[in-house]
C-alpha cells in the first residue's frame, strides 16, 4: 500500500489591509445599517471594543468575518466623547453643564468619524462605491497603510 503525502500551503506573510475614511454625521450603528441594507456585508457589534485607559473611553467596532473566504471588514469609530459632570461648588455657570471632551483614535486623522478597514480589495473596492452613493456621508476616500501612525491599531 502506498502512502499518501499531502501538502499545505501556508502563508506567513502579512496580508495587505484597505483603509476608508468616512466623514458623516451617523452613529455607527446606522451606518452600519445602512451598510448591510445592500447585503454585501454583515456588520454587527463586536464583543470587543477598543478602550482608551488613560482616557478613559471606548471606541465601537462593527465586524464581519468571512470565515470561508478568509475576508473580514471592521467599521472603527475615530471619536468618542466623554462628558463628565462636575459637582463642584466653585462653579460660577448658572446651569449644570458637563465638560465634554473629544478622544480620537488616530490622532493624525481628528476629522474623520469612521474608518472601514478590510483585507480583500474586491470588497474594499465595492464598499468604497456604496458608500460614494450614499447621502449620509459627506466624504469618503482611501487611506493608505503608510499614513497610519499608529501601527499597534492593526486589529485582525
Amino acid at each position: 500500500m502506498a502512502k499518501k503525502i499531502h501538502y499545505i500551503e501556508i502563508d506567513d506573510e502579512n496580508e495587505k489591509e484597505y483603509w476608508i475614511a468616512l466623514h458623516t454625521t451617523c452613529e455607527g450603528f446606522q451606518l452600519s445599517y445602512f451598510i448591510n441594507k445592500n447585503g454585501l456585508v454583515k456588520l454587527k457589534r463586536s464583543d470587543n471594543d477598543i478602550k482608551n485607559y488613560l482616557d478613559k473611553g471606548v471606541f465601537n467596532i462593527f465586524e464581519f468575518t468571512d470565515k470561508i473566504n478568509h475576508k473580514y471588514c471592521h467599521l472603527i469609530s475615530n471619536k468618542c466623547v466623554s462628558e463628565n459632570f462636575s459637582n463642584s461648588r466653585n462653579n460660577n455657570s448658572l446651569f449644570d453643564v458637563p465638560e465634554r471632551n473629544e478622544l480620537y483614535l488616530l490622532k493624525e486623522f481628528r476629522e474623520v468619524d469612521f474608518f472601514i478597514k478590510t483585507n480583500d480589495k474586491n470588497l474594499h473596492d465595492i464598499i468604497y462605491r456604496e458608500l460614494m452613493v450614499m447621502p449620509m456621508v459627506s466624504l469618503v476616500y482611501v487611506i493608505t497603510e503608510s499614513k497610519i501612525l499608529n501601527k499597534n491599531l492593526m486589529l485582525s
